[in-house]
């Protein structure tokens, strides 16, 4: 699998402590390869046009520290993983050996030489009759998010499905996010049921919504 090249062309608010640490603005549209573009934030103040270029690519060793780190962050502070404890090394390692590119992908979208998000495909579950389905996970740096990295991450993986030759897409969505739902949602997946407080996580129990997306439409439309 190559990688896919996206530039954004954006207005993005000027404040002083943009200026000055330089980071990414807080919004942005990402199309698929070779397209550009654009969306203007509206602001009481100036406005500082920024470009960003966003390559999503494999996965490769030297990226899994950057997995890591954005992963245990999920991890730690949030309910988007039934995780608790952070991922070591090692298993990051092991994690990334289970991820043929092939099959289950594992995808880092990148800005300036960073990695700035990440998604997989996995098993979605070990027994074979579930061979043809697969589940998505995506994850984007706090800094790059609400960037469209999300969307532009979930599209190469669908594309990844269709090749694969997998059937169906899981998404197991926790704790209702909201924006999460959507981004699949915009992705043609549809709700299939929810799974009432199985996840006990920081005090409270957690659901989850089950999404799904099958590939033979997009089959057919190869």
């Amino acid at each position: 699998m190559t990688g896919y090249g996206v530039q954004v062309s954006q207005m993005a608010p000027r404040c002083r402590a943009c200026t000055l640490c330089a980071c990414p603005p807080s919004s942005c549209c990402a199309r698929p390869a070779n397209d550009v573009a654009s969306r203007r934030l509206i602001a009481d103040n100036d406005a500082l046009e920024v470009n960003i270029e966003m390559l999503v690519r494999p996965a490769a060793s030297s990226d899994l520290d950057a997995i890591n780190e954005i992963y245990n962050d999920a991890v730690l502070h949030t309910a988007a993983t039934f995780q608790i404890a952070a991922v070591t090394m090692e298993e990051r390692r092991a994690w990334l050996k289970d991820h043929p590119e092939k099959l289950y992908p594992a995808l880092v979208a990148e800005i300036d030489g960073m990695v700035a998000g990440w998604g997989s495909l996995s098993r979605y579950a070990t027994r074979c009759a579930y061979k043809h389905t697969a589940e998505d996970s995506i994850y984007v740096a706090r800094r790059f998010r609400r960037m469209g990295i999300g969307s532009l991450l979930l599209a190469r993986l669908i594309d990844a499905a269709v090749t694969a030759g997998h059937h169906s897409l899981i998404a197991q969505i926790a704790d209702n996010n909201p924006g999460s739902i959507r981004l699949h949602e915009k992705h043609g997946f549809v709700m299939a049921g929810q799974l009432r407080e199985v996840g006990w996580k920081f005090g409270r129990w957690l659901d989850i919504t089950v999404m799904q997306k099958t590939m033979e439409e997009l089959k057919i439309k190869n």
